[in-house]
């Protein structure tokens, strides 16, 4: 008489747990490794994009005799009395689809017969992060439009320069950069930062520390960070001579006994603005 062997129908409950757990640490090892791949991949898209806008400014700025555009309306001309619907907000502008160029074409800045899609003026990134800004409560659909503004020092010689050429450090002057779109008012570990300003119309002014409205705009902090600490991360911004990076507006400088915070050191074109007491 042979050995019966006993068929087993399937996996005993400890096989099942032991199962489970290998799957769960694979999962916890992949799942991290794809969302850090995919925000990769969004970071090189955005960075690819100030890259497009810096080549549009220079094919303008070769039409324009070296002179930059307002920052006002490089890209959307809808700054009060350029068109904003009655009842729009500034501060909703950036996802006010009804002012896009493609679309109305009456809105169209500067830049737009350089560039002729918005979809190049959005950051991937950037919409993860939109929901934090507070402006779904306005009248228009929340449909982001575009994510970058223009240095304001650049083509407004009242403050900064008017020509590329009067720029004296291109590559420590930006041109392009992400702007926060939520008013920031608690400390970072590195030293305090408050966003007063945020991002409306197409225009980036840092202020100078001796500026009554000082800090202004603020380079944006959602890069290299997560949606549970949005405040804590970094912005792209272009440059004058065409590199792209991230910048951290978490950055301060003493000078003068003053402090300096990166978006203004960034931003101000004119030579000696570290030392000057009112640099415009």
């Amino acid at each position: 008489m042979g050995i019966q062997i006993k068929k087993r129908n399937g996996f005993t409950l400890i096989e099942l747990l032991v199962v489970i757990a290998i799957i769960a640490l694979l999962l916890s090892i992949i799942v991290p490794s794809l969302q850090r791949a995919r925000e990769k991949a969004k970071t090189i898209q955005c960075k690819a994009n100030l890259k497009g806008q810096h080549v549009a400014m220079k094919l303008y700025l070769e039409d324009n005799d070296s002179e930059y555009p307002l920052s006002y309306g490089y890209i959307v001309n809808g700054y009060p009395g350029g068109g904003i619907p009655a009842l729009e907000p500034l501060e909703c502008q950036w996802h006010n689809r009804l002012i896009d160029p493609g679309l109305n074409p009456a809105y169209a800045g500067a830049l737009w017969p350089y560039i002729e899609t918005m979809k190049s003026s959005l950051c991937p990134t950037f919409g993860s992060y939109a929901k934090f800004s507070g402006h779904t409560s306005c009248a228009v659909p929340f449909n982001p439009m575009y994510s970058y503004s223009q240095n304001h020092f650049l083509g407004y010689s009242a403050y900064g320069v008017k020509r590329e050429s009067d720029v004296f450090n291109p590559a420590g002057v930006l041109v392009f950069v992400e702007e926060t779109i939520w008013r920031i008012t608690e400390p970072a570990p590195k030293a305090p930062l408050a966003a007063i300003w945020i991002l409306n119309d197409t225009c980036f002014m840092a202020r100078h520390p001796a500026d009554s409205q000082f800090p202004g705009d603020t380079i944006a902090t959602y890069h290299e960070t997560s949606t549970a600490a949005p405040n804590k991360g970094k912005g792209n911004t272009v440059f004058v001579d065409g590199h792209v990076d991230l910048s951290d507006p978490w950055d301060t400088e003493i000078i003068n006994g003053k402090e300096y915070r990166r978006s203004f050191l960034l931003s101000f074109p004119k030579r000696g603005a570290r030392n000057a007491a009112k640099p415009y």
